[in-house]
């Protein structure tokens, strides 16, 4: 086991090297983001499978063997995840994770059955677009692993899109159960209600790393058709927030556009090289992905609930 450390300044250095003296301790100086902490686990692990677990979850003590098994049995198959449930009230599922996690066609997320009461409507084996918990460690090495240049948020759905681009398939198995404490975000309909405030500099984090996703992973030629309803649904969020009289998440839609045009190039780069990987053509990557749940369907929906 692994403890990749990402700066942090509480004493869990201190405290697993006390309380648990086998596990191999790797450290960031500072705190890199999400994808860097992983990656700084990923690279130094030797074993066949990477399973990326993070501080707030418990796992169940037979999670990991259906998972192992699984993928033992199917070559194609690069990526799982397990039913994530609230730690707090284990009948529930999680608001973040759930069962199986999926992507628009303008990379909005979607977790199926986020908040619902677990009556087993989740229990088949499932393909879903993209996983946070049990990897092929060669696989994540040969599509780049995660893009640290995200720091925070999409890092994850990022990787599955290069992991399914590359034909490989990501599934969902029900039988292995983690415990989230986290992800109490509230929730109408299973989707994340848009009055929810995010710390301001995560708002910007949150849409300029959904247009980097749709850059990168995108072709050159599906890019150029989305291009103009990834900018209607852009306005769309400046608009909004200028509307509600939010002048910070206002500025920070903005500033994600702005990031994008002043650092084009290196965009672009990333889109050649994700190009380079390709063995999926859009059209089959977009039958993985659901219908349209952007922010505007949520408003809608508040909308006519009024």
């Amino acid at each position: 086991m692994i403890f990749a450390d990402n700066g942090s300044t509480d004493g869990s250095i201190e405290f697993v090297k006390k309380n648990y003296p086998n596990v191999q301790i790797f450290q960031n100086k500072h705190n890199r983001g999400v994808g860097a902490g992983f990656n700084l686990g990923i690279v130094n692990a030797k074993g066949k499978y990477i399973a990326t677990l993070n501080n707030d979850i418990e796992v169940d003590p037979q999670w990991l063997l259906p998972l192992v098994k699984f993928m033992e049995s199917y070559s194609d198959v690069a990526a799982v995840d397990a039913k994530y449930l609230n730690y707090y009230n284990r009948k529930r599922f999680d608001t973040r994770s759930a069962a199986g996690r999926y992507l628009d066609f303008l990379a909005n997320p979607l977790t199926r059955g986020a908040g619902e009461e677990d009556r087993g409507q989740y229990d088949k084996i499932s393909r879903v677009f993209y996983s946070c918990t049990l990897y092929r460690r060669d696989v994540l090495i040969d599509v780049g692993m995660f893009d640290e240049d995200f720091f925070y948020w999409y890092e994850d759905s990022d990787l599955g899109w290069r992991i399914n681009l590359k034909g490989y398939h990501v599934m969902y198995i029900p039988t292995s159960r983690i415990y989230h404490k986290g992800g109490e975000t509230k929730f109408q309909q299973n989707q994340v209600n848009i009055e929810t405030k995010l710390r301001h500099g995560f708002y910007f984090l949150n849409k300029r790393n959904k247009l980097l996703t749709l850059i990168k992973n995108y072709s050159t030629s599906t890019l150029v058709k989305a291009l103009p309803l990834i900018f209607l649904e852009h306005v769309g969020y400046i608009v909004y927030w200028i509307m509600k009289r939010d002048k910070q998440y206002s500025i920070e839609s903005l500033y994600a556009v702005l990031w994008i045009i002043r650092n084009f190039k290196k965009v672009w780069d990333k889109h050649l090289q994700v190009q380079h990987l390709r063995k999926v053509k859009d059209r089959d990557i977009q039958s993985l992905m659901m219908p349209y749940c952007g922010d505007p369907v949520k408003l809608l929906r508040l909308w006519l609930r009024k």
